[in-house]
């Protein structure tokens, strides 16, 4: 019986450390956002503007909506990893624009962790041993 909860309590450390972020690595967006196009996730049709204050011109209508997106690292690059968690996030912001009748997502910055970080040409990406995850904060704007 002892080796049992011994076993678990091995497995479960194990896998809670697999799972946390032991990394932030910071990747460039515009060519993230070129291949989430090129691939067909998102198109033209909803402008994506990073940095807190990119709307300060447009009209908002949805304010600090938020997604948190993980992929899986096994077998890939952390940079890969990092790249499709970005793309799950702009396809959560595309549809959720494309759905209330927005044309732009605006004042995106990261979010990892609920700590801001503000940038027009990178984006922030928590890499774990098994996960990678995106958190980016915006708002919908026409």
């Amino acid at each position: 019986m002892k080796k049992i909860l011994v076993s678990i309590s091995c497995i479960s450390a194990l896998s809670l450390s697999a799972v946390a972020a032991d990394d932030i690595i910071y990747l460039p967006i515009k060519p993230a956002i070129e291949e989430a196009i090129k691939q067909g996730y998102i198109d033209n049709s909803v402008k994506f503007k990073f940095g807190s204050q990119s709307g300060a011109k447009d009209q908002i209508f949805m304010k600090q909506l938020t997604t948190n997106k993980k992929a899986n690292k096994v077998g890939k690059s952390a940079e890969e990893s990092c790249t499709r968690a970005f793309h799950s996030a702009l396809i959560q912001f595309f549809q959720r624009a494309k759905q209330e009748g927005g044309t732009k997502v605006v004042n995106l910055t990261g979010w990892f962790k609920k700590i801001p970080y503000d940038s027009k040409d990178k984006f922030q990406c928590g890499v774990g041993t098994l996960m990678s995850g995106v958190t980016l904060k915006g708002d919908i704007a026409k």
